[in-house]
């Protein structure tokens, strides 16, 4: 993906791209509705070594908090009442790849990552850059 920007603004945020997407660092893409956070992700995992393996985005503004963990960690059947099989989480199926977690400061009604709860912090710190 290729952005033709003329501004100074736009042309620090694609050198930004290019530098994460050369890099094995973990990208914290933030911004405002519809800036093209997402769009800047998919940019940087297409320019990266990993970009044959997949790229997954979820809306965290979609699951209900309770489920969060399960969707991201996957789960093994009857784990709780309703999982009658297992379900790789979406960890592990990006592994290698790249998952974008879009609008994650809406998980269980938050404004900022620093107050989700310990567990979802711990979980999400886990997740290695390469």
């Amino acid at each position: 993906m290729i952005f033709i920007a003329r501004s100074a603004a736009m042309q620090s945020v694609d050198k930004t791209i290019d530098s994460l997407a050369y890099s094995d660092a973990i990208g914290f893409v933030v911004g405002e509705s519809g800036t093209g956070k997402e769009l800047a992700a998919e940019s940087a995992h297409q320019h990266r070594k990993r970009c044959g393996n997949a790229f997954i985005s979820i809306s965290c503004s979609t699951i209900p908090c309770e489920l969060i963990t399960s969707e991201l960690v996957g789960y093994i059947k009857v784990a709780f009442t309703g999982a009658s099989s297992n379900r790789e989480g979406v960890a592990n199926v990006a592994n290698g790849g790249t998952f974008f977690l879009c609008k994650i400061c809406e998980i269980c009604e938050i404004c900022e990552i620093c107050e989700m709860s310990l567990e979802l912090q711990k979980m999400l710190l886990r997740f290695p850059a390469v």
